[in-house]
């Protein structure tokens, strides 16, 4: 929820390479060029990319223990960010404390229950639409799933203004605009733009 849409594509791309055999400590190079066409980016510049790769290495947030007594976490997505200009390319590893949440998956869902979903890079790379790609991804989370029920405007878990707003860096709490009151400003700017998309 703290990421833009070009962050957002930029570590789900950044994601496509682990492997399952993959360590926390792995490193993934990719370069700026494959980076920028897959993506849709509008450049390919070495500075462009420096900032935007130092920009989602800022972003941290606190996971808080499961128990009483448990250690709360300082989490981030990078251990350590290298770029090489000569080359064209970066390097990177992700922290180890969020490398379980994108590789455990299966693990965690045989042991722990918690459900995961899997889709193409390639079918929200061409998305536009601010809201486009983390509506897919909450619709393709729900693809096993009989019956699917959203709420507008309850502040329940199953409220899909909720669910699609922008996260407060902050408080880590979602800011849902205020226009999204009006049903028809919320299905004209998100929900119509995200389903033609």
């Amino acid at each position: 929820g703290k990421l833009t849409r070009l962050q957002g594509l930029a570590i789900r791309y950044m994601i496509s390479k682990v492997q399952p055999t993959d360590g926390p400590h792995k490193k993934y190079t990719f370069s700026f060029r494959e980076f920028s066409l897959l993506m849709r980016y509008k450049t390919d510049s070495y500075t462009d990319i420096k900032n935007m790769l130092q920009s989602i290495r800022d972003i941290s947030w606190w996971r808080d223990g499961d128990e009483p007594g448990d250690d709360d976490v300082l989490m981030g997505w990078f251990h350590i960010v290298h770029t090489n200009e000569r080359k064209g390319t970066a390097t990177i590893s992700f922290h180890e404390d969020v490398f379980p949440y994108i590789l455990n998956l299966r693990e965690q869902y045989e042991n722990e229950g918690q459900h995961y979903f899997q889709y193409l890079l390639e079918n929200i790379s061409l998305m536009k639409g601010l809201y486009s790609a983390d509506l897919y991804e909450l619709l393709r989370s729900y693809a096993n799933n009989e019956k699917w029920t959203f709420e507008i405007g309850t502040g329940t878990s199953r409220d899909i203004q909720l669910r699609l707003a922008k996260t407060e860096i902050r408080t880590g709490k979602p800011i849902v605009p205020e226009g999204w009151k009006n049903w028809a400003i919320f299905e004209r700017d998100v929900l119509k733009p995200s389903k033609r998309e």
